[in-house]
């Protein structure tokens, strides 16, 4: 069962890190790839809505055990995911460096080396109870929009400073108070 899962994200790390240097590239013509992983491309950098914030807040992320805390203001919700993504995203937040690299610290390290920045990450609906998020990067004068595990957007984003929003909606309706 493990090296099924562990074959499963290697798939996602591989078809990602395609992405991501076709994009750096400036490959990518069309607005979208086919399959499960959905991918769109802005050359227009006035007016892009994947940039804008409108209606979400900035969260501030803490782990525990399989728990992904956002807070935002005196609102926190909660994501549950693996015990391996929670330690992955706790060793981006202390900028631990590991014996050997770990899938996101692979990620992060492609990005940099093809001078792609990871703008923003978006956490945007709930359905059926799984979460889903917009990883947003940028090269040059382009945009990158990839769908993303919110777990792995996360990962991603502590390893490279990049700001964490939240939808309001989604926080209002998953979310509870603290304060």
């Amino acid at each position: 069962m493990k090296s099924k899962q562990t074959s499963g994200q290697g798939k996602v790390l591989i078809v990602t890190a395609l992405a991501v240097a076709l994009f750096s590239l400036g490959i990518f013509v069309g607005n979208s790839i086919s399959g499960y992983y959905a991918y769109q491309v802005e050359t227009d950098m006035a007016g892009i809505g994947c940039l804008s914030t409108d209606d979400f807040s900035a969260a501030t992320i803490s782990v525990s055990d399989s728990l992904v805390y956002l807070t935002s203001g005196c609102m926190r919700m909660s994501i549950v995911t693996t015990p391996e993504q929670t330690m992955s995203i706790d060793a981006g937040i202390r900028k631990l460096e590991s014996e050997r690299p770990l899938a996101h610290d692979i990620m992060a390290n492609q990005l940099q080396v093809f001078g792609i920045e990871v703008a923003m990450v978006k956490i945007h609906t709930v359905e059926d109870g799984v979460y889903y998020a917009d990883l947003i990067l940028k090269s040059g004068n382009k945009l990158l929009r990839m769908d993303a595990r919110p777990s792995d957007a996360i990962a991603i984003a502590v390893r490279t400073n990049a700001p964490v929003y939240v939808s309001n909606e989604l926080m209002d309706e998953e979310g509870f108070a603290i304060c």
